[in-house]
């Protein structure tokens, strides 16, 4: 590698990891993407905050709140969790369509589902944590490739369960991480 090479190596390099913050900032406040990952700096402006999940089920003109803690519920609870570590992560760029897609099979009679998403940022007027509520409605109607393969099923599970076991992942010199 030629010396030219090696300074246009390094002054792109520099260039993109001055660059990188400013594009940072702007996912996170766009998408809702965590200050906490993709290199940012901007996890020191604002504490981690966990979404709140909750699951509506309308039965003709009554609302339900589902309790995913119930034991025929299991697989919500799995996708639930599966969903706040993701959505932590991803923000608004992940939908809950598999925890509409799990609660429509497992309340059949449910003709409207309803998943409200909220979570908690920070408001550019007050500089002061706030709730974001987001709804997402799922109605049920039937489906031609409704069944997956089984395969599939238990690739997927086993993912969830890797991901549910090791929990979420604490930064080396942080509390409670490994240094």
């Amino acid at each position: 590698m030629t010396l030219r090479a090696k300074q246009r190596l390094t002054s792109t390099a520099l260039i993109a990891f001055a660059i990188w913050p400013l594009v940072h900032r702007g996912l996170v406040a766009q998408y809702g993407i965590t200050p906490w990952k993709f290199m940012g700096f901007a996890m020191y402006c604002m504490p981690k905050v966990e979404p709140l999940v909750n699951v509506y089920a309308y039965y003709g003109d009554r609302r339900a709140e589902i309790d995913p803690r119930q034991a025929e519920m299991s697989d919500l609870r799995r996708e639930l969790a599966r969903f706040v570590i993701f959505r932590g992560v991803w923000g608004e760029l992940l939908a809950p369509d598999r925890i509409g897609e799990v609660a429509l099979g497992i309340l059949t009679r449910a003709e409207k589902l309803q998943v409200v998403v909220t979570e908690g940022y920070l408001d550019r007027e007050t500089w002061r944590l706030a709730a974001r509520e987001r709804v997402y409605d799922y109605h049920a109607t039937p489906r031609a490739n409704a069944a997956e393969s089984p395969q599939l099923r238990k690739s997927l599970d086993r993912s969830i369960n890797r991901v549910l076991r090791r929990g979420p992942r604490r930064a080396a010199g942080s509390p409670g991480g490994s240094d």
